[in-house]
Parts: C-alpha cells; structure tokens; sequence
C-alpha cells in the first residue's frame, strides 16, 4: 500500500471513530435530557460530562485504531502525543464527574432552614472534592512526564540523591504543608464551618468559603477577609454559631431613675413581637447598674441565627430610644449637680 493510500485511510478512520464515538455520547445525552428530569443528577451528568467524555472517547478510539494501520516513521511522535492528551482528558472527565457527584450529595444534604449538621457536611464535602481534584491533577500530570525517558532518568537521580533534596524540600515546604494541614484540621476537626458567624481581628463576619490553605470571610459590609489557615488553629477568635445556631443579642441604655421599669418592659415584648428577626424565645430586661445619677439598662433578645442578630439588636435600641423620648422624656438620661458656696455680702 502506497503512503498515500495508508495516509487516506487512516484519515477515514479516525473520522470513523470519532464520528462513531461523538453519535454514542450524543445519543446518550438526548436520552438523558429526554427521560431525566430537570436539575436532576442524569440531566447535570449528561451537561457536565458531555463533552469530556466525547473527547477522551474519541481519543482512545483513535490511539488503539491508528498504530494497526499507520506505519509511518514518525508515528511515535503520534502516538505519544495521542497518550498525552487522553490522560489531560480523562482527568477532565473525572473532574467533570466530582463535580456531578458533589451537586447529588449537596442536594441531599441541602434541607430547609440552617442547621450545623449541614453546614459541616457541606463544608466537609467541598474539601474532599478539592482535595480529590487536587490528586487528579497531581496524578495526570505525573502520568505524562512519566512518558518522556528524559524525566524518568530524572526521577531516578533525584531519588538517589534524595536524603539531601529531601531535606531541602522539607525546610522549603514546612510553611505550606504547615497550611495544608490546618486546613484538613478545620474540615475535619469541626472547629469552623462555612456558615458560621465569627469575629475575627475586630470584624464581624460569615465564613464564605474554607480552602485547604486559606479561609474567607464575608464581612458585614460585603468586604473579604481573607486569613490562612492557620489563623484559625494558632490564634483565638470568636465563634457565635459553634454548638448552636440560635444566638442571644443585648443592648443597653443609660435612662434616669425617675423612669418606671414594667412599662419598658412591656413596650420591648411589643418590638420583640412585631420584628421578624426575633425567633420568640428571649426577649428580657434588666438593671445592671446604677451610678453617676443614672441606671444601665440591658435588654436581652433573641434570634435564629447569628446573620439576623445584628438588625434585631438595632431594632431594639431604636424602638426603646424613641418610646422613652415620646412617653418619659423626663427620664433621659441627666447629669446632676450640686453648687455650695457663701453667699457674697
């Protein structure tokens, strides 16, 4: 067979087998879109995993097809390259199928209402798919510098000379696997969860996402904290949500002591009733002090989650300022003081 020829031929059956593998996974995702319901796991498999898996299978038809039937000198070069690109795909494909997996376990995981079961799973789970394609990537990589004979003579002097670069790479290293580890310590160690309400560093704040590596907190006013990891096991910081979601808020005033205390405390049941962040479990008032000619005032309430206990604490010290300046505005707050003197003849 003339060079030509074998050339043709080999062209008409990679165009085979590609076309062949492209009708299968086509087929198979009409299927999936025809039968599956929307948003279900059949749907989202056959949109994420499409096109990865169209591409990979059409590779490998085409690597066990081509060496049968193409003789060419420079075929290897072909071959090689064939090899190269089918490992990026399948690590694409099971990157693609992580992800699949990932949206069937958050949607199982995902009930009404916030729970701390379910932010710790949630957060546990996205950890364990970064650390998953982390290790793809990682293995594919590693799988096609492995195919060069250069590399591998590489790696062999690079393990015989291992004691000495290991200790190089262990000092330069120590940093980042320091990080690495502290970030599987919060995954898995509870202590942090995305969610949870913290203060940190004189901020307050929701955990938006936990990487191996860093942490980022969403702040009140929609800034971005972003801490490593080990921020969180070396220092102290505040957790409102730790045990529970439900969280207590106060707020205080000074009055004057001429103000009558039950009418107050009828008129903060009243705030705490007709505020939709109140979770109707708490809603007290006490005399903490009383000094200086005045009496402190600490108001206890309520909420369902640290997010709302902020515009419930507002609510609060708003509706009692106004009441006591509109009911008993003689009991704002007052300084008294007493002029002695002799009278001047």
């Amino acid at each position: 067979m003339s060079e030509f020829a074998e050339f043709a031929l080999s062209i008409g059956v990679v165009i085979l087998a590609v076309g062949f593998t492209v009708a299968i996974v086509a087929s198979s995702r009409w299927l999936a879109r025809k039968y599956g319901k929307p948003g279900s796991t059949t749907a989202r498999l056959a949109d994420e995993a499409y096109l990865p898996a169209q591409v990979a299978l059409a590779l490998i038809a085409v690597r066990i097809i081509l060496p049968k039937i193409w003789s060419w000198e420079w075929r290897p070069v072909i071959d090689h390259v064939l090899t190269l690109a089918i490992f990026g795909t399948v690590a694409w494909l099971l990157i693609a199928l992580l992800h699949v997996v990932e949206g069937m376990i958050m949607k199982r995981v995902d009930k009404p209402g916030e729970s701390l079961t379910e932010r710790r799973q949630r957060t546990q789970i996205i950890l364990i798919r970064r650390i998953s394609v982390a290790g793809i990537l990682v293995l594919a990589v590693s799988a096609a510098l492995l195919t060069f004979p250069m590399v591998r003579t590489i790696g062999v002097s690079i393990l015989a000379s291992a004691g000495i670069l290991g200790i190089v790479l262990g000092l330069a290293a120590q940093s980042w696997l320091k990080g690495l580890f502290a970030g599987l310590q919060l995954a898995f160690g509870d202590a942090l969860r995305i969610g949870d309400v913290v203060v940190v560093q004189s901020e307050w704040g929701h955990v938006e996402e936990i990487t191996l590596t860093y942490v980022v907190v969403r702040i009140w006013d929609k800034r971005r904290l972003v801490l490593p990891t080990t921020f969180f096991t070396e220092n102290p910081y505040h957790t409102w949500t730790r045990s529970t979601v439900d969280i207590l808020g106060t707020v205080e005033l000074d009055v004057d002591f001429t103000l009558p205390l039950e009418p107050v405390r009828e008129e903060l049941q009243r705030l705490a009733r007709e505020c939709e962040y109140w979770d109707g479990d708490t809603a007290t008032l006490q005399v903490t002090d009383a000094v200086h000619g005045r009496m402190r005032l600490r108001a206890v309430v309520s909420a369902a989650d640290g997010s709302v206990v902020w515009d419930l604490r507002c609510h609060v010290r708003e509706g009692l300022v106004n009441w006591i300046r509109d009911n008993h505005p003689a009991s704002l707050p007052k300084t008294r003081a007493e002029l002695t003197g002799e009278r001047s003849l």
